[in-house]
């Protein structure tokens, strides 16, 4: 079995307590489709839609290179989610509301699902024993710097 790192959302954590009560976790990175049978170039339209778009309502442009480098970043780990973490794999969600002191720790106890009318629609259940647990007692706390949403960290 696998050790992830899956994030909670934003960086206040807004959905922590959200994935927690609802015993899942989720990502979206603007991929607005179900990526159940969904293929590599269909995620990564969908992708370059929503950041391109969100850019241009913001009224920031990139050089082409910059935004194929973002939609590859997100195309990587929307498929990490979606194919890489498995049933019976370990989660560590860091909680940013602690000031990043504490983490929830569970295990993966369903494949991939889609949400269609939620933020973080790219869901998996989780079973979350743990909701508070100091990040030193995992044992990973190295990746604390890192800033990816989805990572391994054990096996």
């Amino acid at each position: 079995m696998v050790t992830w790192v899956v994030r909670g959302g934003s960086s206040r954590g807004i959905y922590e307590k959200e994935f927690l009560k609802s015993g899942t976790i989720g990502i979206y990175f603007g991929a607005d489709l179900d990526l159940t049978n969904a293929g590599d170039d269909a995620i990564r339209r969908s992708i370059h839609q929503f950041y391109v778009l969100d850019m241009e309502r913001r009224g920031i442009s990139f050089p082409p290179f910059t935004v194929r480098r973002t939609v590859t970043y997100f195309f990587n780990q929307v498929l990490l989610f979606r194919d890489g973490v498995c049933p019976g794999d370990t989660i560590i969600m860091p909680r940013k509301a602690t000031g990043g002191r504490m983490v929830a720790v569970g295990r993966i106890e369903g494949n991939y699902e889609h949400w269609e009318d939620e933020s973080y629609q790219h869901r998996r259940k989780v079973g979350w024993p743990k909701e508070s647990v100091p990040k030193e007692q995992t044992g990973y706390t190295w990746y604390a710097s890192d800033q990816r949403t989805v990572f391994k960290v054990g096996e």
